[in-house]
């Protein structure tokens, strides 16, 4: 059993899990509210205009009448560098010396990790509930981390060297290009169609409105998760946080088969 409560602090919400009702929220576990982000009409949303500062599109100038005339995207960054200044890259700060590949501030990650029990809880897991999977659109994003992936350490490391991070394109001879979906689905061959995958802590009023009708409505068996949650947090050094080791123990009970050595994936 778990009781929660909502707290505010430092102008954010968390949503603390206690053990017993009147328990201190200091002994508790704090997990910081996640704005949802398909169900956005669940609380008051106010948006910032700094945000936006500008039209998100301008006119360009062709001697033509409004009906037909041509429009261009602005960029969306409040801080849109000029056009005759230089982009600021990665690739600028290593010639310059003020950074280098292998340290602290610039490291490539995602190479392959070895995790007990993750190749035999996520099988399980897939053909237990594979409907429930397929029907939220998560089967082939949880299938697909059960292998490893090759990559090329140089390609990449010279995309991070031309990427601007002020407005999120290449700078290139031909003008500024960025990366769609669809080339993100052509190189890396994982599906980018389906509903989206939407993991929030929600407000408290959301997890106990059973009866909303809107589609927000958190069902009764995320508690028991919390609840679960909760119980590792208290045996974690860190209450608050519980690794993905700890989780996979606690409900993944068969026996281990794969090895570092033997099958390929996370």
């Amino acid at each position: 059993m778990v009781y929660f409560r909502e707290i505010l602090e430092k102008n954010s919400t968390y949503l603390c899990l206690l053990d017993r009702e009147g328990d201190a929220i200091s002994t508790g576990t704090s997990l910081i509210v996640r704005r949802s982000l398909r169900h956005l009409d669940y609380d008051s949303i106010s948006v910032d205009s700094t945000f936006f500062p500008y039209e998100m599109s301008k006119k360009l100038d062709f001697d033509q009448p409004d009906a037909c005339a041509r429009h261009a995207l602005r960029s969306t960054s409040k801080d849109r560098i000029d056009k005759d200044s230089k982009f600021r890259l990665l690739g600028r700060e290593i010639i310059s010396g003020s950074k280098r590949w292998g340290s602290n501030c610039v490291r490539i990650c995602g190479a392959f990790s070895y995790i007990s029990g993750y190749w035999e809880w996520t099988e399980d897991v897939l053909a237990r509930f594979s409907d429930s999977l397929k029907a939220s659109s998560l089967y082939m994003a949880v299938y697909a981390s059960l292998y490893s992936y090759d990559r090329n350490v140089h390609i990449m490391r010279a995309f991070f060297e031309c990427w601007c991070v002020d407005t999120n394109t290449l700078p290139t001879e031909e003008g500024e290009l960025s990366i769609s979906l669809w080339d993100l689905h052509k190189l890396g061959g994982l599906p980018i169609n389906g509903e989206v995958y939407d993991e929030t802590i929600p407000r408290l009023k959301v997890l106990r409105d059973r009866d909303s009708g809107d589609g927000s409505r958190v069902p009764a068996t995320c508690e028991h998760l919390f609840g679960a949650y909760r119980r590792l947090a208290r045996q974690s050094k860190d209450r608050n946080k519980v690794s993905v080791v700890e989780w996979i123990n606690y409900w993944c009970v068969k026996e281990r088969v794969y090895h570092p050595s033997g099958k390929g994936g996370r």
